[in-house]
């Protein structure tokens, strides 16, 4: 059965949502926690009537690096629909709003929805998604000592990134695409640490910027190696770096959006990856 935490939520928000899920899923109600473990959870709805939006940013935002890049979907509910800036909570990470004053049917919907599981790859995307999940565990492994644990894969349509600083490459030729590897900004200084050889409070943005470029670089390049036996051809762009929470990354229109999740200790990060052949 699926589990939800609610969070913050007032004792008429967590009634109606525990009637909502109680056949459904398992529903944990708690005061927000900035240690708890989420990545156990389905669903993490976070209740919001006290306008402090600067507060519930900064709850939206530990919620997603406690998620550790899993696909774990958070809700912002209210106790009624009106009529408010939305970007800002979307930029931070938010899959939804909802309002408790929201046509039953609708709200119930809306909740199913969010616990339905997302597919499994098919066998001709594992053809490519295989190689560059060996490609990024032996660059962790060969240029930072750092083993990365594959925890899993599922598939998006969004172009935000939920993560502090990405490398990008662009494929191109008769296969196109992007692969793009995210990490939380303390996880990328301990592996360029690594790579270099130095003290974590050694690395500066300027060291991360050329570090995690060269790192998608060399995975892509691994990658390319094995995919040619598989009739997938591109050639590598130059990486980008991007910085900044929320960024948004373009891919090829159509493209299907793969994002592999991967944990070195207790800090994860995640590749994108989105290939189609012409």
């Amino acid at each position: 059965m699926a589990k939800v935490l609610l969070n913050d939520c007032s004792p008429d928000a967590s009634q109606k949502l525990t009637n909502v899920l109680k056949d459904s899923a398992e529903v944990i109600v708690e005061p927000f926690s900035e240690q708890r473990e989420i990545t156990d959870f389905n669903l993490v709805i976070l209740y919001s009537n006290n306008g402090d939006d600067q507060n519930i940013l900064r709850k939206i935002k530990n919620l997603h690096f406690r998620t550790k890049f899993r696909n774990i979907p958070i809700l912002l509910v209210k106790d009624k629909s009106e009529y408010f800036s939305d970007q800002p909570y979307f930029n931070f990470g938010v899959s939804e709003f909802m309002a408790l004053d929201e046509p039953e049917p609708i709200f119930n919907q809306i909740l199913q929805g969010y616990l339905n599981p997302g597919r499994q790859p098919l066998d001709r995307e594992l053809i490519y998604l295989s190689p560059f999940i060996e490609s990024t565990k032996q660059v962790l492994s060969k240029m930072a000592s750092m083993e990365a644990e594959f925890r899993g894969v599922y598939f998006k349509n969004s172009l935000r990134v939920l993560g502090d600083v990405s490398g990008v490459i662009g494929l191109s030729g008769t296969t196109e695409g992007t692969v793009i590897i995210t990490f939380l900004w303390n996880l990328a200084q301990r592996v360029i640490a690594n790579i270099m050889d130095v003290k974590q409070n050694e690395i500066n943005a300027e060291m991360i910027h050329d570090g995690v470029g060269e790192i998608i670089n060399m995975i892509s390049g691994s990658a390319k190696k094995s995919l040619l036996e598989a009739s997938y051809d591109f050639q590598l762009s130059i990486p980008t770096i991007i910085v900044g929470w929320g960024h948004e990354v373009g891919h090829p229109e159509n493209a299907t959006i793969a994002v592999l999740t991967f944990d070195v200790g207790d800090q994860a990060f995640v590749l994108h990856v989105s290939l189609t052949q012409k």
